[in-house]
């Protein structure tokens, strides 16, 4: 069988390697698009099986060179974090999917795969099951979230009888090599003893995507039928239930769990506060806010998925379990020398 030749970006980073990986295993032919900035050493390692080509994501002539005799583009790059400035979220999310989309069709390419976010529909209220009928909200939650929103729709729009665009929602992505999604940042809260529960005696569930699982998605939209303009949510099969896991997660590296509660009024008054101080420009370019209403809503309400679009269209099915995906992380944390050295590493 002949596999599609595949364009990966964003392939430096955390979703992107995992792709990357899957694709080889599968025998795709891999060409990944990077940044002079970019940390390549794990790409390389991979020799003359990947074909990488550095350059700028915003110059069109680069981007077409790179297109040159690929069937299928998988768009995984994206400026992600709670707050910035908008014209750097508007650029790296909204301009760069424009411009891959446009020379995309130049070039022929005859499919566009889109890794979007459920953020696009994220609103600070609980949602359960919801399904890819579920509106975008009026308002955005912050930055990441209107314009991955805003990406999205343009790429939908952008499908045609000639070109394919399909988004993929994996909420929650987790796995080796993370080293700045909430899962890790989750983590070494815990490990400084600094995790508290902000959700009072509510129970809080919540859909996550292993890496594994939302690569194999990523594939799977390559040669899917009849997935042209369509969102999909892509998660693990079982939600978890946020405080119990964080328990879990504690016991099995051995290290402080969940730290008493935030009582609600603190909590109210203290996240308008730090969002505020959060706007001074100096602070909004360099750092992200020791919380905000986004973070802090990810685990204070529940947020779960339906994936029977995905199975039905895509034939989509996770393969790796809640504690398969635990037992594999734990391995891959002691094989790099310890929570300690990982946890140095989280951004």
């Amino acid at each position: 069988m002949n596999r599609p030749r595949l364009l990966i970006t964003g392939a430096s980073g955390f979703l992107g390697s995992h792709i990357v990986d899957l694709a080889l295993e599968q025998a795709y032919p891999v060409r990944v698009i990077a940044r002079p900035s970019s940390q390549l050493a794990y790409l390389e390692s991979f020799g003359s099986n990947i074909e990488i080509h550095i350059g700028d994501f915003q110059d069109e002539d680069f981007l077409e060179q790179a297109m040159q005799d690929i069937d299928v583009v998988i768009h995984s790059a994206a400026r992600v974090s709670d707050i910035g400035q908008y014209s750097l979220f508007y650029v790296d999310n909204v301009s760069m999917t424009e411009k891959l989309l446009l020379c995309a069709k130049r070039q022929a390419v005859s499919r566009f795969v889109f890794v979007s976010s459920p953020s696009v529909v994220a609103e600070l209220k609980d949602q359960f099951n919801i399904d890819e009928t579920y509106p975008y909200p009026r308002k955005a939650l912050n930055e990441y979230c209107e314009t991955k929103a805003i990406a999205e729709q343009r790429v939908l729009r952008a499908n045609t009888c000639q070109f394919t665009t399909c988004a993929l929602r994996p909420r929650g992505i987790w796995g080796p090599r993370d080293f700045s999604g909430p899962f890790a940042k989750f983590l070494k809260k815990m490990h400084q003893g600094k995790l508290k529960n902000v959700a009072g005696n509510k129970s809080v569930f919540s859909s996550m995507c292993h890496a594994k699982n939302a690569a194999s998605a990523c594939l799977l939209a390559t040669t899917a039928s009849h997935i042209g303009g369509k969102a999909y949510f892509i998660t693990d099969e079982t939600p978890i239930e946020v405080w119990p896991f964080a328990d879990q997660l504690a016991a099995q590296f051995q290290i402080p769990g969940v730290k008493g509660h935030v009582p609600q009024p603190v909590l109210k008054a203290l996240i308008p506060t730090i969002e505020t101080i959060w706007q001074i420009p100096y602070l909004k370019r360099r750092y992200s806010p020791p919380a905000s209403r986004y973070a802090v809503g990810l685990v204070q309400y529940s947020a779960t998925y339906n994936i029977d679009r995905a199975k039905q269209d895509l034939g989509y099915f996770p393969t790796i379990s809640t504690n398969q995906g635990l037992e594999d992380f734990h391995q891959w944390v002691s094989d790099m020398g310890g929570l300690d050295t990982y946890l140095m590493q989280v951004k």
